[in-house]
């Protein structure tokens, strides 16, 4: 139990990290001293500390938290040069206070997701389904997104816990608006290492509210944990058995994407925002983007392109075959699941997704 008054001393070699910390403590309507130079003294409490290290988890990269120096003191005692010079990395202590908040956000429930629309490329009115976003709320209601929640996670061995929750949340908040259509959901290979017990409990809630396995689409993202495809195509394959589908997310985002797209063989492929964007003038991404449509036809799996921010890029995936699009041409992901705001050239007006 922390007592009521604590004073963070904060010391930093990197100019940029010093500003930060000071804008990310003013942001936080905290007064700081400095009793050093290059030294700054954060008086707060325990629970103010919390949300300041939350706060500073979200601003800093990992490197800059290992480069940053601090010193709790409890006791109104000053620390001094020396003392400061051997003190923990600012990361073993967001990975303290990760434990704490995360778990607090966990058991009360202060998950949420944003809704983003995947619609259909001939027919952008028509939305054929909703990509689920994790979000976590602090308890002014204020957003933290689905990274820093990951990197808290990761920190403190909860990773299972967290996808786990973020999936319930996501069936849950699809029940209470009564979407129709697909659902994506994303999916993180990390957080399970039994195959069979992957997805019980999320299968067990989905029939608990009432959702077809079937109108659920697991999204694998390629990151380091998906250097086993092998391993991955196994734990998908139990996915598949109990009726759900399965989306290579960010296909053309990583090297190892063509790889997982042979053992996977998903239901759908992601094109990476990144490779859409400003398409139709970049004739190096033109022509990437258009043999992995080529290719996904010719394997008879759906495309979705991620990031559509304009009608051109619209209109190049069109012409280039692709099936479904989201992104901010269409509408921004929201809390309340939004329809699609571009209609395309000569369309009608929008209607609720198909059943």
């Amino acid at each position: 139990m922390l007592p009521e008054h604590i004073t963070l001393y904060l010391t930093t070699p990197l100019e940029r990290t010093e500003r930060m910390l000071r804008e990310v403590v003013r942001r936080c309507g905290i007064g700081a001293s400095e009793p050093y130079p290059f030294v700054m003294a954060v008086p707060t409490t325990g629970n103010d500390l919390h949300h300041l290290i939350v706060q500073l988890g979200i601003a800093l990269s990992p490197t800059e938290q290992q480069l940053t120096k601090c010193w709790m003191s409890l006791d109104g005692n000053e620390p001094s040069r020396a003392q400061l010079m051997q003190a923990q990395s600012l990361n073993e202590l967001i990975a303290w206070g990760d434990s704490q908040w995360l778990t607090k956000i966990l058991q009360s429930g202060l998950l949420t997701t944003y809704f983003q629309p995947i619609v259909q490329i001939e027919r952008p009115a028509e939305i054929v389904g909703y990509e689920c976003l994790l979000r976590g709320l602090t308890e002014d209601g204020k957003i933290i997104p689905p990274d820093r929640l990951y990197q808290a996670a990761r920190a403190t061995g909860m990773l299972y816990t967290l996808d786990l929750a973020a999936q319930k949340t996501a069936l849950r908040s699809t029940a209470a608006h009564q979407l129709k259509g697909e659902i994506f959901i994303n999916f993180n290979p990390a957080a399970f290492n039994r195959p069979e017990k992957c997805f019980e409990d999320t299968f067990a809630y989905a029939e608990e509210l009432g959702i077809a396995p079937s109108r659920i689409v697991f999204e694998v993202v390629e990151s380091e944990e998906t250097e086993n495809p092998r391993a991955l195509a196994v734990i998908m394959n139990h996915c598949r058995v109990a009726g759900a589908k399965v989306a290579l997310d960010d296909l053309g985002a990583g090297y190892n994407s063509l790889n997982l797209l042979t053992f996977l063989q998903p239901d759908y492929i992601k094109l990476d925002m990144q490779l859409i964007r400003h398409v139709h003038r970049d004739p190096y991404k033109g022509l990437v983007a258009a043999k992995l449509l080529e290719m996904a036809r010719e394997l008879e799996v759906a495309t979705v392109v991620e990031g559509i921010e304009t009608e051109d890029e619209w209109w190049w995936m069109k012409e280039h075959g692709a099936d479904y699009a989201q992104g901010y041409l269409f509408a921004r992901p929201a809390a309340q699941p939004p329809m699609s705001s571009f209609h395309g050239a000569g369309q009608a007006t929008p209607h609720n997704a198909p059943s």
